[in-house]
């Protein structure tokens, strides 16, 4: 935290961050980073940029050029066997904390589905935040219904699926949690007793 924030997170206005910590008060430094989808997002805007952000290069364009290119080709075991190479994105390669991706994108990945997609042919980037074990579906729907919709011209106006899009939008909720969720298992932890090794 002291070396990136004033290197990476304050120029890309990243401020609510939390990462885990070690025992001894120490960043964990290769997981446990979580950051609002907004946030991953400039992250992955940053990587498309080639380390540019509003004119300052905070990145070498060379290190992103070598993170993001293949250094292994992983045959990961959660893959079937006998999977073929352009099915999955599991098996395009790998770099310095970048998988490589079908389509000639890269992606920085999180656990259970959270993953940053850079697209430089159609100069995009993708944040997704879910809590999903089957991540191969989740590219799989990313290349089939938003690689697609993906255009260099700029869109027609479409007023009415603007309106759709907005009524939509303006519906979503996570509701909170009811005042007394949870007094019950509460109840029948508090009764019993649990005796732990040292280590």
């Amino acid at each position: 935290m002291d070396y990136l924030t004033p290197r990476l997170f304050n120029p890309l206005g990243i401020k609510e961050i939390d990462w885990e910590l070690s025992p001894q008060n120490i960043n964990t430094g290769g997981f446990g980073l979580r950051l609002k989808t907004e946030d991953m997002a400039k992250f992955g805007q940053l990587y498309l940029q080639k380390g540019n952000w509003n004119g300052t290069q905070l990145l070498s364009q060379q290190w992103i050029a070598e993170a993001t290119t293949s250094k292994i080709d992983p045959m990961p075991i959660w893959v079937a066997p006998n999977t073929p190479k352009d099915s999955s994105d599991w098996m395009q390669g790998y770099g310095y904390q970048f998988w490589r991706c079908r389509n000639n994108a890269y992606r920085a990945d999180g656990l259970a589905g959270q993953f940053i997609i850079i697209m430089p042919d159609q100069d995009a980037v993708l944040a997704i935040t879910a809590e999903h074990y089957t991540t191969q579906k989740q590219l799989n729907l990313v290349w089939q219904y938003l690689l697609p919709a993906l255009q260099k011209d700029e869109l027609p106006a479409d007023a009415n699926s603007a309106a759709l899009l907005k009524k939509k939008l303006a519906s979503l909720a996570v509701p909170v949690a009811a005042k007394n969720a949870g007094k019950a298992d509460e109840k029948m932890w508090a009764t019993r007793s649990f005796e732990m090794e040292s280590n």
